[in-house]
């Protein structure tokens, strides 16, 4: 998984095992943050605090 923050306000995900081949799916910092918060591991919880 690639996360990005290259646009203002919006965070970026895709699948890096498809690379450019991947869709990307973009969320708002809210959308994200909500999603993350109910992520059933720590890891995804800890980008919650990176952004």
């Amino acid at each position: 998984m690639e996360v990005t923050t290259t646009v203002p306000g919006w965070i970026g995900l895709r699948d890096s095992k498809l690379g450019d081949a991947s869709p990307l799916l973009a969320f708002t910092l809210s959308e994200w943050r909500a999603m993350l918060a109910v992520a059933p591991c720590r890891a995804a919880r800890r980008l919650i605090r990176q952004l």
